[in-house]
């Protein structure tokens, strides 16, 4: 998720229930491949690196709190993905 500068930081770890829509050719296999779209994609160069960029694997989960396993404690609780096919 890229934070353009009108939008707050936070937007994507606030809600409890985050829903992504995405294109199929936004998926990408690995951090490498991003890195690779960063530095070499024209769409990517043009866009210019933005000050904060979130990854959303999966729902938020610690262990931290006396042992117990806790949905949600810094972000999401639920993760539903939407993908747009191309």
């Amino acid at each position: 998720m890229r934070t353009q500068s009108s939008q707050p930081r936070a937007v994507s770890l606030v809600p409890a229930i985050h829903v992504d829509v995405i294109r199929e050719d936004q998926i990408i296999e690995s951090l490498e491949e991003l890195y690779f779209r960063l530095k070499w994609d024209p769409d990517e160069q043009e866009k210019g690196l933005t000050s904060c960029m979130t990854f959303i694997s999966g729902p938020s989960k610690t262990g931290d709190i006396e042992l117990q396993m806790v949905f949600g404690a810094h972000g999401p609780k639920q993760l539903h993905i939407c993908v747009v096919k191309n």
